[in-house]
């Protein structure tokens, strides 16, 4: 599909049945429509003495491919939200889990301290006591 002075060569989607002229695209800037198309409208002419009749069919390929389109949208868009919803629930257990985590540090913290105070006091007194066989 090229695109040459702003008219299609070939439509993506023709709303008319295949056996019919797609439809007549007009040049923007002298508004006569392209031959080929012309072309094909002159050979669809009717018959002598019957009034022509535009019939306007409905293209099932292209109503497929517009529901498997719009299938394929509907689901991207609920795979979309889910991913969504799944991300946001895992980012908030995971803040959840890092408070935890926070909170526990801070405890360990603690008890390091705790535990250097204890182990300098059994230091001070073992320090203080007179040797077994001094006195």
């Amino acid at each position: 599909m090229a695109f040459d002075g702003g008219v299609y060569d070939t439509p993506i989607f023709s709303p008319y049945a295949s056996d019919t002229p797609a439809t007549v695209f007009e040049s923007p800037a002298d508004g006569d429509p392209k031959p080929e198309f012309a072309a094909a409208s002159a050979a669809v002419a009717a018959p002598a003495g019957v009034a022509p009749v535009h019939s306007v069919g409905i293209n099932m390929d292209t109503v497929a491919q517009v529901k498997r389109a719009m299938a394929e949208t509907s689901g991207l868009i609920s795979l979309y939200t889910t991913l969504k919803t799944t991300y946001l629930k895992l980012c908030k257990e995971f803040n959840y889990l890092l408070q935890l985590f926070k909170e526990n540090e801070r405890v360990k913290m603690e008890l390091i301290k705790e535990n250097n105070q204890l182990r300098q006091t059994v230091a001070e007194l073992l320090s203080r006591q007179p040797e077994p066989g001094s006195g």
